[in-house]
């Protein structure tokens, strides 16, 4: 939806497009939809603080000094910039936001005034369900709070087009509790009970073995299978919980010669190309708003379900639901999570 829209867009405004998300990979992904359309040149897309930092270059406003992380101080800078005029306002025809429930409210406050007034063009894409970021359900602020006008300008896509009946149904099972559904108006954002458009696959599989080494020996012979089954790599993710995790993945597939991309550093991240043919591996958080054919879920023992129960079980459902069609998933220890995924 939001390629479409862009081209059309492209092809209407005098002014440059601007997409936005949270998500380093996922601006990868969509740079390369947009590149695909041909309109790199008139669309940019960015993850959210690297246009920041962009922001300041380019006007030569300094960081505010202070304590803060380095992407929060960018942030208030380029805020400052344009609350003083030294940043623009409306530089852009129309902006897209994508995974919009990774946006705090200054964050949008901010975004919404680099619109051109005369063509007063936002789009915002939004899905509570994979709010993993925070523990609140809904963003947390009104819309209008924010300088969007969303009023009669809301459209609720019910229908699920990604996964599976069987994949959508074994992962609303695990989070139903945690997830819910509630209703809302146009000024505020629902939760939505999930519904599939049809589509029929295998039933996900929960693979038990004794270690994490298993774990690892197990997800290198599923991916060699569906290789040999006719499946290109760059088909296939593989999705872990903790950090250590993903070396030890990126390890034990380069020794079995499997050709795979560790998405483990932002630099790496922003490197990231989906159109080459390997297989991505990386942290469940790095996955939302992809999507893969084929993926495996690995290490989710290491998730901490006691203190962070809902953020966890909403984690995984992300991490479940970037499968189109087969899902795997590895235990290699029995936690309240994986608990789950045997009751589902």
């Amino acid at each position: 939806i939001l390629g479409y829209r862009a081209e059309l867009l492209a092809a209407a405004c005098s002014k440059p497009i601007l997409i936005l998300c949270y998500n380093i990979s996922l601006a990868r992904k969509l740079i390369a939809i947009i590149n695909a359309k041909g309109l790199a040149e008139r669309v940019s897309v960015m993850h959210f603080h690297d246009w920041c930092g962009l922001q300041l270059k380019t006007y030569f406003v300094d960081l505010v000094p202070g304590d803060a992380p380095h992407w929060e101080k960018q942030v208030t800078s380029v805020i400052q910039g344009v609350e003083a005029g030294h940043i623009p306002r409306a530089q852009y025809g129309a902006v897209l936001i994508d995974e919009g429930h990774d946006f705090e409210a200054e964050w949008l406050k901010l975004i919404t005034q680099m619109i051109d007034p005369e063509s007063d063009s936002l789009l915002l894409l939004y899905d509570d369900a994979q709010s993993i970021y925070n523990r609140r359900s809904g963003l947390g602020f009104s819309l209008s709070s924010v300088g969007i006008k969303a009023q009669g300008r809301t459209t609720i896509l019910r229908l699920n087009y990604r996964n599976t009946r069987e994949i959508l149904a074994f992962a609303y099972q695990f989070a139903a509790d945690v997830l819910g559904a509630a209703d809302s108006d146009d000024d505020h954002i629902p939760l939505l009970l999930p519904e599939s458009a049809g589509n029929h696959g295998p039933e996900p599989k929960v693979v038990r073995v004794s270690a994490w080494a298993d774990e690892l020996a197990y997800t290198v012979s599923a991916l060699k299978a569906w290789h040999e089954q006719g499946m290109a790599w760059n088909e296939m993710a593989v999705l872990y919980a903790n950090k250590f995790q993903g070396g030890a993945l990126a390890r034990v597939l380069k020794e079995a010669c499997i050709p795979a991309y560790w998405l483990g550093t932002s630099e790496y991240k922003k490197s990231y190309d989906p159109l080459k043919d390997q297989v991505a591996i990386m942290a469940i958080h790095s996955s939302k708003g992809l999507e893969f054919p084929a993926v495996i879920v690995t290490g989710a023992d290491a998730l901490n379900a006691d203190e962070q129960l809902e953020q966890s079980v909403r984690l995984l459902y992300v991490g479940m639901t970037r499968a189109q069609r087969y899902l795997q998933l590895t235990v290699s220890q029995e936690t309240p999570l994986t608990l789950r995924w045997q009751s589902a």
